[in-house]
């Protein structure tokens, strides 16, 4: 039987009690809802997810998938 490693703090919420609790129970990565790109040093029981509801239509979808901003530098 395998083990659960991962975690989606309700609504997206935590601190820095609840990620240590998490570490100490061997979980390897754990998801917020603060939307962004996750680079590789982002730290893993930290990670941003960007929400997708059913009423977005594909437009919103790509921006929200998007890890950078264009700037126009004009």
């Amino acid at each position: 039987r395998e083990s659960v490693t991962s975690f989606a703090y309700p609504y997206g919420d935590t601190n820095g009690v609840l990620m240590d609790l998490l570490a100490k129970a061997d979980y390897r990565l754990a998801v917020t809802v603060h939307p962004g790109a996750n680079p590789f040093f982002a730290y893993p029981l930290a990670l941003s997810r960007s929400m997708i509801f059913g009423d977005d239509d594909i437009d919103a979808f790509k921006t929200k998938l998007q890890t950078y901003r264009q700037v126009d530098l004009q």
